[in-house]
């Protein structure tokens, strides 16, 4: 049976975000998830065979285009009028609702008595708008009778007018994530203080810190530790690592028993190797580094490959851009870059190489060589004293 659940709201604020999700996303997303459904909001149709697409949300003037809809489908579907922007109902309740309308129209009211959800034989409705218009969808729901629904959890009616309903909303969301992790056996000693976007994912016995931000596509291992101020985005981290205090991480995978941060910037298509430690104020872009690799502290490295074992000292930076194109480093397994060295890309150091502090490396580096590239010392004696 095809549901097609049509809804009133302004196409602004279907288009507005909680979470990851948009607020008509969500609407699709709690009948899609117990039936093929079709979503009408103001005239944007879309099955569960594609979600909403939020850009495409216009105005619905008059029953032809949900009429359209419904010439379509084989049978008569089921019409879910919903007289509420409701981004926090459950799948569960959505799915009870669709069971209940197979005997006959069924509604959800609110604790005050007011309909905020009917599901009718779409037939009986259309017929009913012919000659009218969409705006004359309230007053008939008045008129049908039928099975009336009671939700237990009033934060399931959160309704959608203004701004201050989207961070309310945002609550009520946020609460039902931290308590399922928390049923799980993550650790969350302040879960006020911690926002993590729907579909993330995160192991039994790793604790997360307050102030921390877990976007859209994360998954966290199991027994990890993820440290205050952290804000990580589509990344994938793996068992016993740990993220200490004041990262940005996007994009990017961490394997086993790492340690990150803290103040680290790991930036799009980073990969850290089990073991391997990135600290602080390490920035990483488009760069792998290999198991038990360091990059201790104060370094930037870009389009760049560091083996197994690699020691990246402080102040070192590949110069990866030339003005028009990035170019490629290539460190070897269990090479030694001493500090404040510029490895002008492209270049490879090879394996168990060591380059010298100080040094400007434009060539490359033969396996098990070292690379000195500064000038000499040079020492006037007794200059300062006839300077002054």
């Amino acid at each position: 049976m095809l549901s097609v659940v049509l809804w009133p709201t302004s196409p602004a604020l279907a288009r507005q975000s909680i979470g990851s999700r948009s607020v008509s996303r969500r609407v699709f997303d709690a009948y899609a998830a117990s039936d093929r459904c079709v979503l009408i909001t103001k005239g944007a149709a879309k099955t569960n065979g594609g979600a909403p697409n939020d850009s495409e949300v216009t105005r619905l003037a008059s029953i032809r285009g949900l009429s359209k809809v419904l010439r379509s489908s084989n049978g008569e579907p089921n019409l879910v009028v919903l007289t509420r922007s409701l981004p926090c109902l459950e799948a569960r309740t959505a799915k009870r609702l669709l069971r209940a309308a197979k005997k006959g129209p069924a509604r959800i009211e609110d604790a005050g008595g007011r309909t905020v959800a009917l599901c009718v034989e779409a037939g009986r409705l259309t017929r009913a708008l012919n000659g009218g218009g969409i705006s004359q969808w309230k007053p008939l729901l008045a008129q049908i009778e039928g099975r009336t629904l009671r939700v237990q959890d009033p934060e399931e009616l959160v309704e959608i007018e203004n701004a201050r309903h989207l961070v309310e909303a945002n609550g009520v969301l946020a609460r039902r994530r931290i308590a399922r992790l928390l049923a799980k056996g993550v650790l969350i000693p302040d879960p006020e203080h911690v926002q993590i976007d729907d579909d993330v994912v995160v192991g039994a016995g790793t604790t997360i810190a307050p102030w921390v931000i877990l976007g859209e596509g994360t998954r966290i291992g199991r027994h990890c530790s993820i440290g205050a101020f952290n804000h990580i985005l589509r990344t994938q981290i793996g068992h016993r690592s740990v993220v200490l205090d004041h990262c940005y991480i996007a994009d990017s995978k961490i394997g086993k028993a790492a340690k990150i941060g803290p103040f680290s910037h790991l930036r799009p298509a980073s990969v850290v190797g089990n073991e391997a430690k990135v600290g602080n104020f390490v920035e990483l872009k488009n760069t792998k580094l290999g198991d038990k690799g360091k990059i201790s502290h104060l370094a930037y490295v870009g389009d760049a490959v560091a083996g197994k074992d690699v020691n990246i000292g402080a102040g070192v930076i590949t110069c990866n851009y030339d003005g028009r194109q990035k170019h490629r480093t290539v460190v070897g397994d269990g090479a030694f870059i001493g500090s404040d060295v510029q490895l002008v890309a492209p270049v490879t150091i090879g394996k168990g190489a060591f380059v010298a502090a100080g040094s400007c490396i434009v060539d490359d580096v033969p396996a098990q060589s070292l690379a000195l590239a500064r000038s000499r010392q040079v020492i006037k004696e007794g200059w300062a004293k006839k300077k002054r």
